[in-house]
């Protein structure tokens, strides 16, 4: 069977068990992967132009931010540290 973009190969059942059954990560293993892929989603302020594409809202926490453009009913969302 020839797959589209949109389309997803799901496993045979012989595989869907052999995944189910693979160790699991330890809750402290999840929250690192977690915080290193946050951590990887912002973007330095310098390698922004905020004068050329200025966001439509900033929300401040710290020494990081988020930038908010909105595009009719759909907001982008940048990470800014």
């Amino acid at each position: 069977m020839k797959l589209i973009d949109s389309q997803i190969k799901l496993p045979t059942i012989e595989e869907a068990e052999v995944i189910a059954n693979l160790p699991r990560k330890s809750d402290e293993q999840l929250a690192r992967e977690y915080a290193e892929m946050i951590d990887q989603m912002y973007l330095n302020a310098e390698m922004l132009d905020i004068d050329a594409c200025p966001p439509d809202r900033r929300i401040f926490k710290g020494d990081r931010e988020a930038w908010i453009y909105e595009h009719g009913n759909v907001a982008e969302l940048v990470f800014v540290k």
